[in-house]
């Protein structure tokens, strides 16, 4: 799995922002809004395009793939391109899975970094506990006409993350895009399309098999 356990803890935080749809609010109760959303959020199904930016480098790669969420924080990552990956958070596992090299690594949520300043995302925790509204070092986002931008910072310090940027309608109060940034400037842009709610999904499809022939890995690099 080239470079899968590297970005793990960054695709974690990427679910707290695939939940944050808004309106076009004022600027001192977006947060509070933000809060209230997520306590309504009804099941979807979306595609997706990440494209990770490289500072060092100066070079952007591109992987595509399909999310799914229900509450309380059940999620599903299916990555398509460039190499195929399934990264599933169900109520209290994570199995990242390698359908090449036929391998699962599962870890208890309370282990992965990251995962518990993101217990807001189950509509029980306030997102001001971990979130401020900042003015962006540099907006990443593709600014449309139409489309409303915030932009956050975790509240206390976190090592894998400095800002998060995020693009919305505020007509429809649709999410179109997030960017996430680190210390280093890299960033991970993630563009969502194609947005379909699922009201018969089962906690079930967030919960996985492990088949016979897995090899099982225990635990996953913070």
């Amino acid at each position: 799995m080239k470079g899968t356990l590297g970005f793990l803890p960054r695709v974690i935080m990427v679910f707290s922002l695939a939940l944050l749809w808004a309106g076009s609010l004022q600027a001192d109760s977006k947060i509070a809004n933000l809060e209230k959303s997520i306590k309504l959020f009804r099941p979807f199904q979306c595609k997706f395009t990440q494209d990770f930016y490289d500072a060092f480098q100066e070079k952007t790669t591109r992987a595509i793939g399909t999310m799914m969420f229900m509450q309380p924080a059940l999620m599903k990552w299916s990555y398509e391109q460039p190499e195929e990956m399934l990264l599933v958070i169900g109520k209290e596992k994570m199995w990242l899975y390698d359908p090449i090299l036929e391998n699962v690594t599962i870890q208890p949520l309370h282990e992965v970094s990251g995962i518990r300043s993101l217990r807001f995302l189950s509509g029980d925790e306030q997102i001001s506990k971990h979130f401020n509204e900042i003015v962006p070092t540099k907006i990443r986002l593709d600014l449309k006409k139409g489309l409303t931008a915030v932009f956050l910072a975790p509240a206390q310090k976190n090592q894998a993350l400095s800002e998060l940027q995020i693009l919305y309608d505020n007509r429809t109060h649709q999410l179109h895009q997030f960017v996430l940034i680190d210390h280093n400037a890299n960033y991970r842009k993630l563009t969502f399309n194609d947005i379909s709610l699922r009201p018969e999904s089962k906690a079930s499809e967030f919960e996985f098999i492990v088949k016979e022939n897995m090899e099982i890995i225990q635990g996953i690099s913070n």
